[in-house]
Order: structure tokens, then C-alpha cells, then sequence
């Protein structure tokens, strides 16, 4: 067993999270890659899904006195929909956990992978109508 690094490195011998998974070579290497950018890239995409679903589930009011929207719940929101909305939030926090893990090899190769899929991932489902600039509270 090799002793964990405390720096950036870029060989090929890597623990991908579980000690069964060693890499030696470059090949496993490359596919732990791709999981890793996979992995980051489903993560903006259950953000984008997350926040789809909460507002269809929420009606907008325009108050014409000030001339503003108001957001209001529904009175009586279904169960499915917070079913929903909850099982995607478990399993975003559950995904940003094993990719915090992932980082924490101080690969470089996988840390490329994973900022790559982020940001690939942002691009693709994060539009410029959901970004305001203000954290919403979904991720």
C-alpha cells in the first residue's frame, strides 16, 4: 500500500476510493478519469433538474402596487414532487461527497477530469436564465 501524497502529482498509480481500485497503469488510469468527469458532470445537471422542478412547483404573483413578483408555494404541493426534489438533493450531496474524495488523491489527471466536467457540466445545464448571480439555494 502506498502512502497517501500531500502534493499534486501525475503518475499513474492512484487509489480511486477504494483500495481494490489501484491503478498501475495508464488505461485504468484513463477510465477513472472519465467516471471522475462523468461523476462532475451529473452533478450541474441534478442542480439544473433540482431547480426545474422547484419552479413549476411554485407560482409567481405579480403585485401591481409595487409592481414586483412574489413567489408563492402552492397551497397543497404534492408528495411526488417533494419525493423528487428530495431523493435529487441526497443524491447530489451523496455525489459531491465521492467527488470531494476524488480530489483528495491529489492527482492532478483526476482533478483535470473532475473541473472539466463541472465546467463542461455548467455549460451544457446551467443556463443564463437560472444564473442571477445569487446562490438559490439548489446546489
Amino acid at each position: 500500500m502506498m502512502p497517501m501524497p500531500t502534493w499534486i502529482y501525475t503518475s499513474s498509480d492512484v487509489y480511486f476510493l477504494f483500495e481494490d481500485w489501484e491503478t498501475k497503469t495508464v488505461g485504468p488510469l484513463i477510465l477513472g478519469c472519465f467516471i471522475s468527469f462523468l461523476m462532475a458532470l451529473l452533478h450541474p445537471f441534478l442542480t439544473s433538474l433540482k431547480s426545474s422542478l422547484i419552479q413549476n412547483h411554485s407560482i409567481s404573483v405579480c403585485d401591481s402596487d409595487e409592481e414586483s413578483l412574489i413567489e408563492i408555494s402552492k397551497v397543497k404541493p404534492s408528495l411526488k414532487p417533494k419525493m423528487m426534489i428530495t431523493l435529487i438533493t441526497g443524491v447530489q450531496y451523496t455525489l459531491a461527497s465521492i467527488i470531494m474524495l476524488l480530489m483528495m488523491t491529489y492527482n492532478l489527471w483526476v482533478f483535470l477530469a473532475i473541473v472539466f466536467g463541472y465546467s463542461l457540466g455548467y455549460f451544457l445545464f446551467i443556463s443564463a436564465t437560472d444564473y442571477s448571480g445569487q446562490d438559490k439555494g439548489v446546489h
